[in-house]
């Protein structure tokens, strides 16, 4: 199965790539917050 996995979204890129199964998780910038 896949593993429990954190990714870190890059501020610069907007998305980030599971390395596990390829799927693509982009910022939604409108509700994005710098402080996590």
């Amino acid at each position: 199965g896949h593993p429990r996995v954190w990714l870190t979204i890059p501020h610069e890129a907007g998305f980030v790539e599971c390395g596990y199964c390829d799927k693509r998780y982009e910022i939604d910038r409108a509700h994005a917050h710098d402080d996590h």
